[in-house]
């Protein structure tokens, strides 16, 4: 009885060793791109494959609606139980650094080849650097440009190979290419979102406007470059009817809907518009049939630099395999696949100048526009002062005050903003 007892025990501890032997090690990764079906589906696969190559890390999926992504993050980090690997924007990574959520990664950089960071843009780099301090790696580097549909242009009576160039023409096509009834000549994005801001910040720098002085200690919202560019961008709803109805609650999903169902003619993207759109209506044939063109030109020709960037957090207890990922993630293989799949364009050199890139109707345009993009500013309270931004978009969108006003009154908030970070 004795002897079949102990044979019992040593069974279990057997068990449970086997069982502790063969537990993986699980990587929390974070990226608001979870809750797109394409960038899903793209997602899973880049995870699936990893975990091929790496039979003993677990990536478990933490989705996060964009609009929460960085008071999730916050609050997380705040806890000490962030996710190890997180998608971030150029506008969390001020914040995140100052607030020490972000791993220093020189260690772990020092340890690879010596040439390792030469793989990168030189802009996108600069981001992460903290006072020599690398706190996170670039992911992609695009710029919003202007997507059309040729066969919209053709029943208005445009030509479709001569899009519009300047500000004034581009109001123009959009009153030609809208019927009053159940089609739009542009689809504004203006609800309460980070989407509104990288859509009309080329607009404000482009009329000689900016959201700082140079050394971002005073707004300059309340120039008159900056509100000749709000009431621009307001009155294409509120004096030429360009836009749906109701474009303050219109979101960047929202006129990617419009778009596919051809009644939008005209909206600002990048290189994931094409895939999105696709998706949402494949009979249209997006990737054939819609075309884009370089923003229209005012007294500047500039456009928004949208940069991504992959972080670790600070307090992960697993950083070897939270990097290793992080390399797979920022890999050609996997940067590659991502331009393939969604459309983005990579800041890794080896593959935004790739000629996959450069022959591709979509890419050719987004990377030849990147000289001009301007990146959102590198302030700590960006989002702050984002929200009033967008605040006072709504506020004009629904007459509760004129554009000037409504502008005027952001500008008195960012100045507030600026106080509290000196």
């Amino acid at each position: 009885m004795f002897k079949k007892s102990m044979i019992f025990v040593l069974l279990i501890i057997l068990c449970f060793s086997s069982v502790a032997s063969s537990a993986k090690t699980v990587v929390r990764f974070q990226d608001w791109h979870m809750t797109e079906d394409v960038w899903l589906k793209c997602l899973k696969e880049v995870k699936a494959d990893y975990e091929k190559l790496h039979p003993e890390v677990e990536i478990r999926f933490e989705p996060v609606a964009h609009k929460d992504k960085s008071n999730k993050f916050i609050i997380a980090s705040e806890a000490k139980n962030a996710p190890d690997v997180v998608h971030c924007e150029i506008q969390d990574i001020p914040p995140y650094i100052a607030k020490g959520y972000l791993l220093n990664l020189n260690d772990l950089i020092e340890k690879e080849d010596k040439n390792f960071l030469d793989q990168w843009a030189d802009g996108p780099k600069q981001i992460c650097n903290y006072y020599g301090q690398m706190r996170a790696m670039p992911d992609n580097a695009q710029s919003i440009v202007l997507f059309y549909n040729p066969r919209l242009f053709k029943q208005a009576g445009l030509d479709p190979n001569k899009p519009p160039t300047t500000w004034e023409e581009f109001r123009e096509y959009a009153k030609k290419l809208t019927n009053g009834k159940d089609q739009w000549g542009f689809g504004m994005v203006a609800n309460k979102s980070a989407s509104l801001i990288s859509r009309f910040f080329p607009i404000l720098w482009s009329f000689g406007g900016d959201i700082f002085n140079e050394d971002m200690t005073k707004s300059k919202l309340d120039s008159p470059e900056s509100i000749e560019a709000f009431e621009f961008f307001v009155d294409l709803y509120i004096k030429d009817g360009v836009t749906p109805p109701a474009p303050n609650e219109m979101s960047a999903q929202d006129v990617r809907t419009y778009f596919s169902q051809e009644k939008v003619a005209m909206q600002f993207g990048s290189g994931f518009t094409i895939s999105i759109v696709d998706q949402l209506n494949p009979s249209l044939k997006a990737p054939e049939v819609l075309k884009c063109a370089p923003l229209p030109v005012g007294k500047n020709k500039v456009t928004f630099s949208q940069m991504d960037f992959w972080g670790i957090s600070a307090n992960t207890k697993v950083k070897e395999e939270a990097w290793e990922f992080v390399k797979y993630l920022t890999s050609k293989e996997v940067q590659t696949k991502f331009f393939i799949d969604n459309g983005v364009t990579s800041a890794r050199i080896d593959v935004g100048e790739s000629e996959l890139i450069k022959n591709n109707k979509f890419g050719n345009v987004i990377s030849e526009q990147i000289p001009y993009g301007k990146a959102m500013p590198m302030f700590i309270g960006m989002n702050e002062v984002n929200d009033a931004i967008i605040i006072a978009t709504q506020e004009a969108l629904t007459k509760q005050k004129t554009p000037e006003a409504a502008l005027k009154d952001a500008s008195a908030k960012v100045n507030s903003i600026i106080a509290r970070y000196k």
